[in-house]
């Protein structure tokens, strides 16, 4: 069983990740995106508290392969812990973030 769900809203692919996003799991993560085959993606966040530099590598090849391709990442419900790290690689320049799944599919 996969620690990922995918679910339609609107046009977007919304996929929620678990409490820990890590080496452990980075490849199911991968495999839901990729299985999902959107083009406009927003990763819920909201439940995550952990997300280690696998799974942050993995995201930002996401966010460049849908970028070259005209797509689009959104992340939402980032919480503090992880809105810390984003700000400390500088990733929060980098990806689009947002309050909740709603704001990012615009609802």
């Amino acid at each position: 069983m996969s620690d990922f769900s995918t679910a339609q809203r609107d046009s977007f692919t919304v996929v929620t990740l678990p409490a820990r996003v890590d080496a452990s799991n980075t490849k199911s993560l991968v495999e839901a995106i990729t299985a999902s085959g959107s083009k406009k993606l927003v990763l819920d966040l909201a439940r995550t508290e952990v997300v280690d530099s696998t799974a942050l590598g993995a995201i930002v090849k996401v966010h460049t392969s849908l970028q070259t391709s005209g797509g689009t990442l959104v992340l939402a419900g980032v919480g503090d812990g992880i809105r810390r790290v984003l700000s400390m690689t500088r990733l929060d320049r980098v990806f689009t973030i947002v309050a909740s799944v709603d704001a990012a599919v615009g609802a």
